[in-house]
């Protein structure tokens, strides 16, 4: 019992001081730039040794990949509790809450543009939420709200390709923020409709 309670402080531990790197990452990206930003400078903030901040993240650019991850698993959470799950409206929605979720976080401009300079969208794991939009896909199916006939692997990864062409062109471009959510909404219905009129 004693081993089980100190292995559980430990691991507390070890997630709040990933928790504080990442957030230090997070204000320092923010405050001045993705490239600008050194791990010497996080670990700083993070009030950790160089050393534990490269333990955590060997390379500065894990962080993005820490970023994705806790973004798509957001983005899985939110769909798991859809009580209408995978019916177009609710994909809709998704996506459209997603985009918004974009405009109001200070650091996902930030976020974004670093990604991609990183060339985050050839890394692995980068697809994943595809997979996702995929399930969504199939439960819509069997619900009878989208065709049988498409591939919900394709309309998974059309979904997840409409949505970051508009979000990369919304940084690029610097659009305003209300245009990032009409943008998304407008490409999924017509994605969504094609599939509902499949034959």
């Amino acid at each position: 019992m004693m081993k089980r309670g100190v292995m559980g402080v430990r691991e507390r531990k070890r997630e709040l001081t990933r928790d504080a790197l990442f957030d230090a990452a997070v204000a320092l990206f923010v405050e001045q730039g993705y490239e600008a930003t050194t791990m010497e400078a996080i670990a700083e903030r993070a009030v950790v040794s160089r050393a534990t901040a490269f333990n955590y993240f060997p390379k500065k650019e894990d962080l993005l990949l820490e970023w994705a991850a806790r973004r798509r698993a957001a983005v899985a959470a939110a769909a798991r509790a859809d009580a209408a799950r995978g019916r177009p409206p609710a994909i809709r929605s998704l996506l459209v809450r997603l985009a918004g979720t974009y405009t109001q976080d200070p650091a996902a401009q930030a976020f974004t543009r670093a990604w991609l300079t990183s060339a985050g969208p050839l890394k692995p794991g980068a697809w994943e939420s595809a997979v996702l939009l995929a399930d969504l896909v199939r439960a819509g199916q069997d619900a009878g709200a989208l065709a049988a006939e498409a591939d919900p692997e394709v309309v998974g990864r059309l979904l997840l390709n409409a949505f970051l062409g508009a979000l990369y062109q919304w940084v690029s471009e610097d659009r305003p923020k209300a245009w990032l959510r009409r943008e998304v909404g407008a490409a999924v219905d017509v994605i969504l409709a094609g599939v509902g009129t499949f034959a």
